[in-house]
This record gives C-alpha cells, sequence and structure tokens, in this order.
C-alpha cells in the first residue's frame, strides 16, 4: 500500500498484513486499516483514538501533529487520503484482469440498471456490485477492494456532479464494458447545460478497450458524440423503448401496478407480411415502477446477453431483483399506497416518477396526490426546471399537488393556469409546514407520490404514516 500511495512508513511494521480499508470509524473492519478521511464537515483524524479503542491498528493518515496512535500501530503517511485510497484502489485492481468489469454511468437511473445487471450476472457467475449508491471518489475504490478472485464479475456504479470528477473514478476501475443509462438535468448549477452533462458523462466512452462495447438507449441525448469517443475495436449497442431497425432490443409497456412494471421485450426489427402482428418477443417483469425502468432493464438484458448468460435465467434474475430502496418503491401504509421515489430528484426523473403515478391509479383508488418538493444543485435553470414539473403534474391529471420549497410558489401559480378545474394544488415554504399539514390533503385509499432531492428528508412522511419504518 505505501509504494501505489507513494507515502511513508511513519510508525510501525510495513509489512504487516490488512483484510480491507474502512473509512466509518463507526463500522471498523477488523484486521482492516483506518482512512482517515477529511471532509467538509468532519476530519477523520479526529476520531483515530475510538477507532484504536475498537481493535484497530493500521492508519492511513495525512497528518500526525497532535495525534496519540495506540501501542503497536502501523501507520502510513501520505499527502492526501482520499488520492491515497484512490492509487491503493487501482492497483489492487490491477491484479484482477481476468474479471470482467463493468461501469455504469449516466444521469438517471445508474442504481437500479446496476442492480438489475449484477443480479442477471449472478445467474452465471460470482457477481460484486457497488452497495446502494457508493460511486463516488470514497465509494468506487472501497468497492473495488472487496474484489477477490472468487468474482467472475464487479458491475461498478460511477457517479459525478461537478465536471472532471468521472475520469478518475473511470481511470482506477479500467472498465472492460460501459452502461450510459441516460443524458439528463442532473447538477445544472455545475454543468451549466445539458451539453456539459454530455461531457463528462460520455468520458466513459474513452475508458472503454478494444473488444469491449458501450451499451446506451438509443434515443440518448448526444450519442452521437458518444459514439465518436469510443475507441478502436469498441462496439456501440443500443436499446430502445420504440420499435427500432438499429436497436438490438426494444420494448413495449404492457402494465405498471403495485407488483411493478410488465412488458414485452422485441429484437431488433424484421418485416412482418402486411396486418400481420409481430409474435416474436419476450414477456419481462420488473419490480421497479414506471415505464424509463423498461431502458434500464433492456440495458441489463444486453449485458447479460454479451457474457453468455442463458436468456430464460437473464429474465428470471430480472423478475427477481428488489427495487432500490426510495426509488419507485411502493409501501401501503395507513390505507395510503405510496410511491416513495425521494433519493434524488431533477426534472427527468420527477417527470418519469409523474408518469408512474398516472399508472398506478385505479377505478378502486382514491385520487392521486403528488407532493414534490425542491430539486437541488439545479443553478440558472433552477426556476424553469421547476416550472416544467409544474406543468408535467398538470398534464397527467393529478388530483392534488403539493408543493413544497423554494419554489412551491410558483410551481402552485404554474398548476393552477394549467390544470383543470377539478384538480388542486397547495404550497408549503418548508418540508416541516408540510409535514405538519399534509394530512389535510390526503384521504385513506389515495395514491400519494413522494418526490425531492434528498436535502428534503421527504422519507419523513412515509415514518409519520406508518412509525417505525
Amino acid at each position: 500500500m505505501s509504494e501505489a500511495a507513494e507515502g511513508l512508513i511513519y510508525l510501525g511494521n510495513g509489512d504487516i498484513p490488512v483484510k480491507g480499508i474502512f473509512t466509518d470509524s463507526r463500522n471498523p473492519l477488523p484486521g482492516g486499516a483506518f482512512l482517515a478521511v477529511v471532509g467538509e464537515r468532519f476530519d477523520g483524524h479526529d476520531f483515530i483514538e475510538a477507532v484504536g479503542k475498537a481493535g484497530c491498528r493500521v492508519f492511513i493518515v495525512s497528518r500526525i501533529e497532535g495525534i496519540s496512535f495506540p501501542e503497536k500501530s502501523s501507520v502510513l503517511w501520505v499527502n492526501d487520503t482520499v488520492e491515497a485510497y484512490r492509487r491503493i484502489a487501482a492497483a489492487y485492481r490491477s491484479d484482477f484482469k481476468e474479471i470482467k468489469i463493468i461501469a455504469v454511468c449516466g444521469s438517471n437511473g445508474k442504481t437500479t440498471t446496476k442492480d438489475l445487471i449484477a443480479s442477471v450476472l449472478s445467474k452465471k457467475g460470482k457477481t460484486l456490485s457497488s452497495k446502494r449508491s457508493f460511486n463516488n471518489h470514497i465509494g468506487v475504490p472501497q468497492t473495488l477492494m472487496e474484489i477477490d478472485s472468487s468474482h467472475s464479475y464487479a458491475v461498478i456504479e460511477a457517479g459525478t456532479n461537478h465536471p472532471g470528477e468521472l475520469a478518475p473514478l473511470l481511470e482506477i476501475i479500467e472498465p472492460d464494458y460501459g452502461v450510459v443509462t441516460s443524458i439528463g438535468h442532473e447538477h445544472l448549477e455545475f454543468f451549466a447545460d445539458l451539453d456539459g452533462v454530455l461531457s463528462e458523462e460520455g468520458g466513459i466512452a474513452e475508458a472503454l478497450p478494444s473488444g469491449g462495447a458501450i451499451f446506451i438507449p438509443e434515443d440518448c441525448y448526444g450519442i452521437a458524440q458518444i459514439v465518436k469517443r469510443l475507441g478502436e475495436g469498441v462496439r456501440c449497442v443500443t436499446v430502445s423503448r420504440h420499435s427500432s431497425r438499429k436497436a438490438e432490443l426494444y420494448g413495449e409497456l404492457q402494465e405498471i401496478s403495485q407488483n411493478g412494471t410488465v412488458f414485452k421485450v422485441f429484437s431488433k426489427t424484421k418485416e412482418v407480411g402486411k396486418g400481420q402482428v409481430d409474435t416474436r418477443f419476450k414477456t419481462c417483469q420488473i419490480r421497479s415502477l414506471g415505464a424509463h425502468h423498461i431502458t434500464n432493464a433492456l440495458l441489463a438484458i444486453c449485458v447479460g446477453k454479451e457474457m453468455g448468460v442463458p436468456e430464460d435465467d437473464i429474465y428470471m434474475a430480472l423478475s427477481e431483483c428488489p427495487a432500490p430502496e426510495m426509488r419507485t418503491e411502493v409501501k401501503v401504509v395507513g390505507g395510503l399506497t405510496l410511491l416513495i421515489d425521494c433519493y434524488n430528484a431533477n426534472q427527468d426523473s420527477v417527470c418519469a416518477a409523474l408518469e408512474t403515478l398516472k399508472h398506478l391509479q385505479s377505478k378502486e383508488s382514491g385520487k392521486t396526490v403528488a407532493i414534490l418538493g425542491t430539486m437541488g444543485e439545479l443553478g440558472s435553470s433552477a426556476q424553469e426546471s421547476h416550472r416544467q414539473v409544474a406543468l408535467k403534474a398538470a398534464a397527467t391529471g393529478v388530483a392534488c399537488a403539493l408543493f413544497c420549497g423554494e419554489y412551491a410558489e410558483e410551481m402552485r401559480e404554474v398548476f393552477r393556469a394549467n390544470a383543470s378545474p377539478d384538480q388542486f394544488s397547495e404550497a408549503f415554504d418548508t418540508p416541516e409546514t408540510l409535514l405538519a399539514e399534509v394530512d389535510k390533503y390526503v384521504s385513506k385509499g389515495d395514491c400519494v407520490l413522494l418526490k425531492a432531492s434528498r436535502s428534503q428528508k421527504f422519507e419523513r412522511l412515509v415514518q409519520k404514516w406508518s412509525p417505525g419504518v
């Protein structure tokens, strides 16, 4: 580790073996090395004493002044612990060239797609995948350090919210294959516009080796520019939600219910006789709700085919894969059907969630209620993005729209100007005000969408209606 990290053995035995690296002092890894990360709100060096009391004796630090290390400690002193982690993970990953690694990038749907791909590949061989959304400068090295010789595949989620963040992650992942889920309105405060997002996310194309492939929706914004960035010998495999002569697969929505999403999967379009119906399809069901998840599943199917997973196993794996927590997750609590999608939010994902809410409504259910909070990190596009969401809420026929946050009043006005007389809306300044008054607007039997950026902590609404959840 010291060689890879370009560090100095400050204390102890440099030959001591470690079973991994951990950064969370609350969850020490037995036999592992504690890497002291310096963040905006914390400094890992402040927790060395506590970690030492838990039994840790190996530390990777960038500061030694004022620190009392436990007896018999081994200490690696580096200039920057995060960069050291990246270098160590890169060196470790390079020892497993035989393992096929798939990097999953994109604006929306990364975690769902990553989980679907991992479920599919696990039908053929042991597969490692990123935990939850461990997709940043800490999560990616952590995942790579979990690879061992028993793995056949690794599916690594790689995220970004600032220009220049993705390339260093891809450099250490060294992917054999890449997946781009979408190019959308993410983190526009830092990327400025869709072309800024495209420039960043499209970097996956340049990270793929000859013989590899990129899997991408046919209608992805900027697909032509991404393909131009592919190296020699790298293939492009496309999917679509519409009939296509070019896409490897296309999907056709059949049903969205509390049990998930059902759709038909067709291979490349071929001519059929006049008046004949194309019967060459497979029926697929996934547990995630929403037509937008069809694209994620199609990408997973294509990756599975590339790796030689039997077709029946692919479809079984997709049906078995749980929906990620707080991402179009359905819970029935207190007589309400909740569509919980409050892990994060941008214009594209909110509009997709509103479409899903429309599909969930049935004759037996009550009204549709959309509780929509602030979407963060949108910069100069924030006002217009919130206006577009309000327009979408009106257009999809939401019966009751409850807007919360900085743009709530304006969203209410846009909604009212475009909704029918039987559609209702209200605005709330803060999540706390909404939490206190929300029961006035929902009734038993209603279908309720909860959608906002993570900072709004909309899961408190779930806890309100179902204590202990």
